[in-house]
């Protein structure tokens, strides 16, 4: 089925307020048996809660998984702090981060080790967070600057890690929307440094989301998961930018009693469960039903 068939019939579908299980039902046809199978599967997916920050009144943006401490971490640009919660949306702690400018987007990258978004200056930090950090300085940190619009508010607005070849997976907001991997960002040599874009996963997001908000890659079956603030849509996309599954934000999907107002973080744990993180402070969790 073409592209645009597919977008309308989706949207058709989406018009006529067909249930969840139909949605999953019709997605499914368009699948092999083996690709249903490996597939994160977006549709089988439910609200199990939905939580404010307590204390944090606005901002709240990218979010990742630290599977070590079995924790998240997320990011706020005003002022620019990491946040650590807990799976249940506590918030455990607060790390100032000094002479950051617009932090957006936040992954783990292994160990106690993470990568930061500074959206105006087009800049990817790494930054160390153990249990004893009390704050982090940007001076003389690991960072590397991608000028691609830099000094505009349209910049990077998610990252992913990709375990298995460490790259990292980097979405531009809009004007235009991109995706871009990231290779040899922590090799000792920076001749091995390389900015990648892939036309066939570009022209999938580009096709399917009116911006870019959020990013996270599933290990399991490699696919990438794209968060839409302005379409309020994950897509599902495996690495040859085959759209695989969906998950609407909108009031009445997937358990929800309103629709998510502006998502701008994404991410999965170990189980399978997927967070989203909404400004001003809201925080979801959903997980696969039954």
């Amino acid at each position: 089925m073409g592209m645009a068939v597919m977008a309308a019939t989706l949207t058709l579908v989406h018009e006529t307020d067909a249930d969840d299980l139909l949605y999953g039902l019709y997605l499914e046809k368009q699948l092999t048996p083996e690709e249903r199978e490996g597939a994160v599967w977006l549709p089988d997916y439910q609200l199990v809660s939905q939580v404010e920050l307590l204390g944090i009144d606005d901002n709240a943006s990218g979010l990742t998984w630290n599977p070590q401490t079995e924790t998240l971490f997320a990011v706020l640009n005003g002022p620019n702090q990491v946040l650590e919660l807990s799976q249940s949306g506590d918030v455990l702690r607060r790390i100032p981060l000094n002479g950051f400018q617009d932090v957006e987007a936040i992954t783990w990258i292994g160990g106690d080790n993470y990568v930061v978004a500074d959206e105006r200056y087009q800049s990817l930090v790494t930054i160390q967070v153990t249990p004893d950090t009390k704050e982090i300085d940007r001076t003389n940190l690991e960072s590397v600057t991608i000028g691609i619009g830099a000094g505009t508010n349209k910049g990077f607005e998610g990252l992913a890690w990709d375990s298995q070849d460490n790259s990292i997976y980097v979405v531009r907001e809009r004007d235009p929307m991109q995706l871009m991997k990231i290779s040899g960002l922590h090799n000792q040599s920076r001749h091995q440094f390389g900015v990648h874009v892939d036309a066939r996963l570009e022209e999938t997001v580009r096709s399917n989301n009116e911006d870019l908000s959020g990013l996270h890659i599933d290990p399991r079956s490699g696919h990438l998961l794209v968060l839409s603030d302005e379409s309020n849509l994950v897509t599902e996309i495996d690495k040859t930018g085959k759209p695989i599954s969906y998950m609407e934000l909108f009031e009445g999907w997937h358990g929800l009693d309103e629709e998510v107002p502006q998502a701008e973080g994404l991410t999965m744990d170990d189980n399978g469960d997927i967070y989203i993180l909404s400004e001003p402070n809201h925080f979801y969790r959903f997980s696969k039903a039954g």
